[in-house]
């Protein structure tokens, strides 16, 4: 017995000429099928891809469901994405309507998945279309950052007094602290990432719409079903995500005004006052519009994050809707505490209390 002594090759050899021979015969879809595992394990893709295309039309005619479920299985052993792409639209084109609804919703989330990672090319963050680059933290750093700067704060005072001068303070740039990360987000192919983003429409469309029934025993297909869904429902809400990320918090704000250079009677500091309102009034309003439009996108990110996580239907994209909750708001969070530092702040104390 061939198989007994692992000739695997040998058997899937005699198993592949049985069936040939005896198309008709009940035996020769097993063994199409076990050669077509034998070949798989010998790394044979290309022999193993011709005994399930062999084995799939053995029911391409009679069952067409089990024909589905054969040809879908081959998009495992594929090796490329274009591969997978090309498999998933001809799955669609041959079995769309017969392989039942799961299948259907499957093959078009992996096309989706396929063409929004293809959609960005310059690297993806999570799926995001997006980088993160931060100052690497080290134990003790802040604490050496403290020391460096008042060291080279009394040279310059040092050298400031040596020339008969008085010592400035320099005032730091932005609040926060160096090490939080800068993100920056990348347009991505428009025609990619719409076409992406219908095939998911459909697959959230399709589930919600239609009642899917697959047999409670196939845990594997129930699995796939629920994966495809969340990760539709995952990746229709990052668009929204990459658009709240660039919402960026105003430059040049400051809400200093001297009231005391009000009705002065002297036509300079009227004249400073006035600026200083008018300044005051404009970062309001900015501020109000960022601080208005962040709040919205971002709750309605979080409400759909969090219902998909809710919905536990796939623990993989339960992980990865609650991680990108999270990151809405550590987003927000990390504007907030790197905010520029308003001009008008002349000493460390109304920087301080300024960032604080």
């Amino acid at each position: 017995n061939y198989q007994a002594i692992a000739m695997y090759d040998k058997a899937a050899e005699r198993m592949e000429a049985y069936a040939e021979k005896y198309t008709k015969d009940k035996e020769s879809p097993d063994f199409l099928r076990n050669a077509y595992l034998f070949r798989l394990g010998l790394g044979q893709s290309d022999l193993a891809a011709a005994n399930l295309a062999k084995y799939e039309g053995l029911y391409k005619k009679d069952n067409p469901e089990l024909a589905a479920k054969i040809f879908w299985s081959k998009h495992d052993i594929l090796r490329t994405d274009e591969e997978k792409l090309k498999h998933a639209e001809e799955y669609l084109k041959v079995y769309g309507k017969t392989g039942g609804t799961d299948r259907r919703i499957v093959a078009e989330a992996a096309i989706g998945q396929i063409l929004w990672r293809q959609s960005c090319d310059k690297g993806l963050l999570y799926d995001s279309c997006m980088s993160i680059k931060r100052k690497v933290a080290q134990a003790g750093e802040k604490a050496r950052q403290r020391a460096e700067e008042l060291k080279r704060k009394d040279k310059k005072l040092k050298e400031k007094k040596a020339s008969g001068g008085k010592a400035k303070q320099e005032i730091p740039k932005n609040c926060g602290s160096a090490t939080s990360g800068i993100i920056t987000v990348f347009p991505r192919n428009k025609k990619k990432a719409d076409e992406a983003q219908k095939y998911f429409d459909s697959v959230i469309r399709t589930a919600a719409n239609t009642k899917v029934s697959i047999p409670e025993e196939d845990r594997q297909r129930i699995e796939d079903y629920r994966n495809a869904v969340a990760m539709a429902q995952v990746y229709k809400a990052d668009v929204k995500y990459e658009e709240y990320v660039v919402i960026e918090m105003p430059s040049g704000l400051s809400f200093f005004v001297e009231d005391y250079k009000k009705d002065s009677g002297l036509p300079k500091w009227e004249k400073e006052y006035k600026e200083q309102v008018a300044k005051r009034d404009d970062s309001i309003k900015r501020f109000k519009e960022f601080y208005e439009r962040k709040n919205r996108i971002g709750s309605e990110l979080q409400k759909t994050y969090d219902a998909i996580v809710e919905a536990k239907q796939s623990p993989y994209w339960m992980l990865a809707a609650a991680a990108r909750s999270a990151m809405v708001s550590q987003n927000y969070a990390a504007q907030l505490n790197r905010a520029e530092v308003p001009t008008e702040n002349k000493t460390q104390e109304e920087a301080n209390a300024n960032c604080d």
